[in-house]
């Protein structure tokens, strides 16, 4: 059996967070239109939200697409837990147009090469690779510091007892990690939020641990 139905309206009214490509940062959105597309066969059933959304801050209007079926869960042996997820796209991009950091000369050589190259996955729109640069720069760092551990997850908290990361820090890693996993074994390419909310995070942590250290050094020397 299989079956398509398109039902106008379903989610028309609600309330999404995104971030806003005038405003910058995360904001309310209203969905002032909606088509949902629900195909149905024996095996599987897939819906797909297709919204015009507005942001309540400066009327902007962006276009938000988000697909789940039922098989949209994975176990993550990391954690040993079963996480699920949906996938979230907006248009236009919200990650076009990236720019790097200034300062990355201060950057160990590996871990500015992986920065780079995500960077420049980024503005090709190659979410996959994105997704799994994240979690490769991530390890950069980790080896970097010669945080101990099995795996990464592992790897992650030792960077908190180390100091290096607070334990705030540690959790959004993790769900940063968990990102790069599904692109490395699953090839699911990772929404343009959370490769932009990734980079924040990301950017504030070679801030903190690389570049402010080295700029700090040099603006105020030890007398």
């Amino acid at each position: 059996m299989y079956k398509r139905t398109y039902i106008e309206g379903e989610t028309k009214g609600a309330t999404v967070r995104l971030i806003c490509e005038v405003c910058k940062i995360e904001q309310k959105h209203n969905v002032v239109q909606s088509v949902r597309r629900k195909v149905e066969d024996d095996y599987d059933t897939a819906l797909t939200e297709y919204e015009i959304v507005q942001c309540l801050n400066c009327d902007d209007l962006s276009f938000r697409k988000e697909y789940t079926d039922s098989n949209s869960a994975d176990y993550d042996p990391e954690i040993d837990e079963v996480v699920y997820y949906s996938v979230i796209d907006v248009y236009p991009s919200r990650t076009a147009g990236r720019f790097r950091l200034k300062g990355i000369q201060h950057l160990p050589v590996k871990v500015r090469a992986a920065y780079e190259e995500l960077i420049q996955a980024l503005n090709g729109g190659q979410k996959i690779l994105a997704g799994l640069g994240v979690r490769v720069l991530i390890e950069m760092i980790c080896k970097d510091k010669n945080a101990e551990g099995g795996n990464l997850y592992k790897k992650i908290d030792d960077l908190v007892r180390m100091g290096v990361l607070a334990p705030a820090g540690s959790d959004i890693l993790h769900k940063l990690r968990s990102m790069g996993n599904d692109s490395a074994h699953e090839a699911r390419p990772s929404t343009s939020e959370q490769l932009n909310l990734a980079m924040d995070v990301v950017d504030n942590l070679l801030d903190s641990v690389y570049i402010h250290p080295k700029m700090a050094a040099t603006v105020f020397p030890e007398k």
